[in-house]
């Protein structure tokens, strides 16, 4: 409670309308924390950390100050992106199954990595 009038206040009005902007900063953050994990991963360990930085505790916290988590609930944000994974992953089996040539069916495989490596970040979300 100690910081809710200051972030409430006449000088944060910008913060008004944070909640919209939560789904672009958080792909954002799932393709920041993807580079680190393959990173990882690489002979080089140019630039490889991996650590959680605290920023979905901190995007909870300050909707919760801001008393957003509602308006954010109210853009079904989780279930898009949910919705939007079966429907990649559903095309993916899909195509598969109807490819006889090895070469599509390798690539085919890959984009199914893709999909559940960028599916297990966002639930760990």
């Amino acid at each position: 409670h100690v910081f809710w009038n200051e972030f409430r206040g006449k000088k944060n009005l910008h913060l008004k309308h944070f909640y919209v902007i939560v789904p672009p900063l958080t792909l954002s953050f799932v393709e920041h924390i993807k580079g680190l994990k393959d990173n990882l991963t690489k002979k080089s360990k140019v630039n490889a950390s991996f650590t959680d930085d605290g920023f979905v505790m901190g995007v909870a916290y300050i909707l919760k100050l801001l008393d957003q988590y509602r308006d954010f609930d109210s853009l079904h944000w989780f279930d898009a992106v949910r919705e939007s994974s079966t429907i990649e992953r559903n095309d993916v089996i899909n195509k598969s199954r109807n490819s006889t040539e090895e070469n599509v069916k390798k690539a085919l495989s890959a984009s199914m990595k893709r999909i559940e490596n960028d599916q297990l970040v966002r639930i760990n979300f």
